[in-house]
């Protein structure tokens, strides 16, 4: 099966995630008050489990200037999605409750749950080491910036929130861990492995059961949001498109490609639970995700062959 069908196949299993818990709000089977039980659960267990886990990975020499590449490129994609989004959320009409919230839409891809799935279907496991190493940067945006854009006009905001979370302790422990020749026990792995993966269809069925919060009218108030769309053209074409042009140094073409293909994920579900979390607009939150993930199914295969043709370009 080509690597198209897999994606296509990805992106349709996490629908179907999503539309059980849809279904579950919908027929009663759980209410609001469960919605918070489970992003707690999400935000302050299965999440820094997934990182841990996915942080433990052999390092080596010879991956030494990769990973700078990586990180680098990691780096640049997040702070040029900032600015952007930060300039041009002061130019769109957008409530206190929704700014932030669309900020994050912009900013932060899908990359821990679609972006190893990506990179392990079109690279094995090197894509996956390569994935943890470009998600580095990225998880301390999401759990300091992402948590200040969409929580700083909040009264719950904790400044000590911002570095004394469960997702910056557990990267930065798990960053440790990257640099010295330990590994977890394998038992221990295990577990962070199991609970972790649980991550990836709780934080799906969580969109589900936001999106059944909103009646028939919202739903299709919000699937014509002017913003929204705005916020799925940056995050899943013109932001991953700046940088190609890093195809033209001495960078190492495949390190190119998965900076590339991570950047392009869908809004990551973790903005939805900081708007529930924080008392922000979830169901705009929720609407945005989804759209965006719906649009994925386009844009990353027709990314791809444009990565392709790159290549070809590069190597001919």
């Amino acid at each position: 099966m080509s690597p198209f069908h897999h994606l296509f196949e990805e992106l349709i299993v996490l629908y179907i995630m999503a539309l059980i818990g849809f279904l579950a709000k919908k027929k009663g089977i759980w209410d609001v008050s469960a919605d918070n039980v489970l992003t707690r659960l999400l935000l302050y267990i299965t999440l820094p489990a997934l990182i841990l886990y996915s942080m433990d990975i052999p390092f080596s020499r010879h991956l030494l200037a990769h990973a700078g590449w990586l990180c680098l490129l990691s780096a640049f994609a997040l702070i040029t999605a900032c600015l952007v989004s930060r300039q041009l959320s002061t130019c769109l009409p957008l409530s206190s409750s929704r700014e932030g919230v669309w900020q994050g839409l912009v900013t932060f891809g899908n990359q821990g749950f679609l972006g190893y799935s990506v990179c392990f279907l079109l690279f094995g496991e090197q894509g996956i080491v390569y994935a943890a190493i470009f998600n580095i940067p990225y998880l301390f945006f999401i759990w300091t910036y992402g948590i200040f854009i969409v929580a700083r006009h909040s009264t719950m905001l904790n400044w000590s929130q911002l570095l004394l979370n469960p997702g910056v302790l557990a990267t930065a422990l798990g960053f440790m861990f990257y640099l010295t020749p330990f590994h977890w026990p394998s038992t221990l792995s295990s577990v962070l492995e199991s609970v972790g993966l649980m991550t990836i269809p709780l934080s799906m069925i969580m969109i589900g059961s936001f999106m059944a919060n909103m009646n028939k009218r919202d739903m299709g108030r919000l699937s014509l949001n002017r913003s929204l769309w705005i916020a799925c053209a940056l995050k899943l074409v013109l932001l991953p498109l700046l940088l190609l042009p890093f195809s033209f140094l001495p960078v190492p073409f495949i390190l190119v490609t998965i900076a590339f293909m991570i950047t392009a994920m869908p809004a990551a579900p973790t903005i939805c639970l900081y708007a529930q979390q924080y008392g922000k607009d979830a169901t705009f939150a929720a609407a945005g995700v989804t759209l965006s993930t719906l649009l994925a199914l386009i844009t990353v295969p027709l990314l791809y062959m444009l990565a392709q043709w790159a290549g070809q370009m590069w190597f001919s």
